[in-house]
């Protein structure tokens, strides 16, 4: 046999090789991302479909209604509200392979009893920092928190002026439950 023949076939044996370890590799990762998940118990018992990498979409947080309960002497108009709660749901946009929520509300009486207790980094006026709370299902673990449902969990929300967005300064994960 010809050294020339002898080196093609190492190097078609090279290729195959290559191929057959890459295949491998999609075949191991695809297990573990899809189906390791169920069998070893880290995620919730869902219906396929329901959320995650499956079909959970960000039309599915946008058509959410949120509670909204208002005082006569709130310190927000309605709309300051309803910005706040679509600056809320980005939140859960970012994290909607491991985190759903399940509904979102707006309290005077539950926001200012937790921005009593919580401290930004930076003052805002009362005008420009609110607290939207929410329920929320964790479908993988995220460090301190365990797969499950919380309740109550507030996002804080600030902005530089009236005229600004709201923007989260203190997401759920990080925050503690009232």
């Amino acid at each position: 046999m010809s050294t020339e023949t002898k080196k093609t076939k190492k190097r078609s044996a090279k290729i195959i090789i290559t191929v057959a370890v890459l295949l491998a590799a999609v075949l191991v990762f695809g297990f573990f991302r899809l189906a390791a998940p169920k069998i070893f118990g880290n995620r919730l018992p869902v219906e396929q479909g329901e959320c995650g990498i499956l079909s959970f979409r960000d039309a599915d947080i946008d058509r959410m209604s949120p509670s909204i309960e208002q005082g006569q002497n709130s310190p927000y108009e309605k709309e300051e509200i309803q910005a706040a709660i679509t600056g809320a749901k980005k939140c859960f946009k970012n994290q909607k392979n491991y985190i759903k929520p399940l509904s979102f509300s707006y309290s005077d009486e539950k926001s200012a009893a937790f921005l009593e207790t919580y401290r930004p980094n930076k003052e805002y006026a009362q005008s420009n920092i609110i607290a939207v709370m929410c329920d929320y299902t964790v479908y993988w673990e995220l460090g301190v928190f365990d797969v499950g449902t919380y309740k109550n969990a507030a996002i804080v929300l600030a902005r530089d002026g009236e005229s600004e967005p709201w923007k989260a300064i203190n997401e759920p994960w990080s925050a503690f439950n009232l």
